[in-house]
């Protein structure tokens, strides 16, 4: 077998196998440019191979199953031949999203080599960045639920040490306690949930679990299993009111790994909250009217009290930190309309609005968490008023802030406008009232984005010299383009990316036979021709 039919376990693979080198190699060499040289060649290497696995979904058009640990991984349960040990089942949402997770640490790992200046704990950062993807892009790729955990873990034991990595200031201990404390019981909610669900059927490979409960229906204990998901992956997402962690978590740690948190970290907890529910469980097996008028909720309370809260704050990194809540409540907003009206087509086009959100959220609040960085390191102060004259004296990162505050408030042509267009479209289709909160919550994030605006232009504060370094000025205006491509390319994308990806996750039949049909599902990759 070639190295390229290896292409999904490797993007999972190289980050790991660069975070132990990091520390070893660095105890040879100390205050070198070891750690940050590994670090960017792991991430690109995983970057490269998510792009290689989604193509090579792309061009066959179905999910594709690899299994390690045997030459032929399969057995035979309760009369189905399906495989076992390490499963990866990687379909066009989580290729998508892997691509999505591995290019944001890339360009955070970028923009760390300006911003972390410690040598004596830069190959701690690098390694713990580079464990933070591997956790993300194994929750994306597994098809099994206990390693679902495992990788959960791996994610949030690196997360809170990175969150706690400027330890000389007390609040970054404090927000790291408090994250410590509300992630392990959002682990504990999932693990049980998981427990129960072997106690069921004996199996946690998903398409297995998801044969069998379509066989045997849903039991008392797993409804109980659905909600203990549900709970810990929203918990772990930071959606109002379970956002009290986030909130000091976002502010607190460097500024970098703050863009990685905001942009795709949470989100991956949201990809487990739909792959579970889709996927796993299944829309017709749960009531998904009452999921959706929590969902809803939920959302509503998102896009009223994180906003109103943001307004008062003049901490740059805690005033996005709220609007990474508010953005998470247009996400919820479009599910729930889904959950609430599956079959309408404003249902489908909320969900697509969601999905695509996912993606442009992603990218315009990582590019506002790199340029809060910049501020960082240029003027030596978070608080908005102290700020002055930043428009003159860091001309791209003052662009590269205006394009992404413009994104976040969804003005055209940025990529903000298509999908929140999409889910106040959706959400006013369904009902005025849920319509009203998305409208109210976009009124609220201009009122205090702008607030931003016009920070760059204050006088009588702390001006900055000059701008920073280029390997900081770089990412920053790389994902504003992208803002601006994204925007223009809008249709596009929905059509080719989003609404096949979102296809991919609501065809759960495909899902589990992909499991079951393994010869068929091994990717043969002869048969994918790469450029």
């Amino acid at each position: 077998m070639s190295v390229i039919e290896h292409t999904p376990i490797l993007t999972i693979v190289m980050p790991l196998t660069f975070a132990f080198l990091i520390p070893i190699l660095t105890a040879v060499k100390k205050e070198s440019k070891i750690p940050e040289v590994l670090a960017l060649v792991g991430s690109l290497c995983s970057l490269v191979f998510s792009v290689i696995v989604a193509y090579a979904i792309w061009s066959v058009g179905k999910p594709i199953v690899y299994t390690l640990g045997a030459d032929i991984p399969t057995i035979v349960y309760r009369n189905q031949e399906f495989p076992v040990r390490i499963l990866l089942e990687i379909d066009r949402l989580s290729a998508l999203l892997g691509i999505l997770v591995a290019f944001e640490v890339f360009i955070a790992t970028i923009f760390s080599w300006g911003y972390i200046r410690d040598p004596k704990r830069k190959d701690k950062y690098y390694t713990l960045m580079l464990l933070s993807l591997v956790g993300m892009l194994g929750i994306l790729y597994t098809g099994d639920l206990f390693n679902l955990y495992v990788f959960l873990e791996i994610l949030a034991i690196s997360s809170y040490a990175l969150v706690a990595f400027e330890y000389e200031h007390p609040e970054a201990l404090e927000a790291a306690m408090k994250y410590l404390v509300l992630g392990s019981i959002s682990s504990t909610f999932i693990l049980v949930g998981i427990a129960i669900i072997y106690g069921e059927f004996d199996s946690l490979t998903m398409a297995m679990v998801a044969k069998l409960i379509d066989e045997y229906g849903m039991t008392i204990s797993l409804v109980i299993a659905y909600a203990l998901f549900t709970m810990g992956a929203l918990l772990k997402a930071g959606v109002a009111p379970m956002h009290m962690w986030l909130i000091d978590a976002h502010p607190s740690a460097p500024s970098p790994f703050s863009a990685v948190l905001s942009g795709v970290i949470v989100k991956v907890a949201i990809y487990i909250f739909l792959r579970i529910t889709f996927s796993v469980f299944g829309l017709t097996n749960i009531d998904t009217t009452s999921v959706g008028i929590i969902i809803v909720g939920l959302a509503a309370i998102s896009l009223t009290i994180a906003p109103i809260m943001a307004t008062a704050q003049r901490d740059v990194k805690r005033l996005f930190a709220y609007s990474t809540v508010t953005e998470l409540g247009y996400i919820m907003m479009g599910i729930g309309v889904f959950f609430l009206a599956p079959l309408s087509v404003h249902g489908v086009l909320a969900i697509e609005g969601s999905v695509f959100h996912i993606i442009n959220h992603a990218i315009y609040k990582g590019l506002l968490f790199l340029v809060s960085g910049s501020l960082i390191v240029a003027i030596g102060t978070r608080d908005l008023t102290k700020m002055s004259n930043i428009a003159k004296k860091m001309p791209y990162t003052t662009i590269a802030l205006i394009i992404g505050l413009f994104s976040i408030i969804g003005l055209p042509p940025l990529n903000g406008f298509a999908s929140k267009w999409l889910i106040i479209e959706s959400s006013f289709a369904y009902s005025p009232v849920t319509g009203l909160f998305v409208i109210l919550g976009s009124a609220l994030t201009f009122a205090y984005m702008m607030k931003v605006v016009l920070s760059l232009y204050a006088p009588g504060g702390k001006e900055p010299s000059s701008e920073v370094s280029a390997s900081m000025v770089v990412p920053v205006i790389m994902m504003a383009i992208i803002c601006i491509v994204i925007g223009l390319l809008a249709a596009q994308i929905l059509n080719k990316v989003i609404v096949p990806s979102i296809e991919s996750l609501i065809s759960r039949s495909e899902y589990i036979n992909a499991v079951f049909n393994y010869k068929e599902a091994a990717l043969n990759w002869s048969g994918v021709k790469l450029l």
